[in-house]
């Protein structure tokens, strides 16, 4: 629960798609239609996993295949879903 409400507190799903461009395709491929949706800001990829009922690390994994856009990569800030 407590990663869920981290998830949350960079813009849910929305930061995702904004931090890692390109992403989105993951979610389609799996048949998930988060991006584009109007809650993709308040849900967080623990929600999203749940209710398409899909394992977390696998969608994780195919995630970390894009790079962060230009602007997050120079950061050293870490993603909000990484494992720690």
């Amino acid at each position: 629960m407590e990663q869920a409400q981290h998830d949350n507190q960079d813009g849910g799903l929305a930061g995702l798609f904004k931090r890692r461009p390109g992403c989105a395709q993951v979610f389609w491929r799996q048949g998930m239609l988060c991006p584009g949706c109007d809650f993709a800001g308040f849900c967080t990829l623990e929600d999203a996993c749940r209710e398409y009922w899909l394992d977390r690390v696998v969608l994780l994994s195919a995630l970390m295949e894009f790079p962060l856009a230009p602007e997050i990569a120079q950061s050293t800030e870490e993603e909000p879903w990484q494992e720690k």
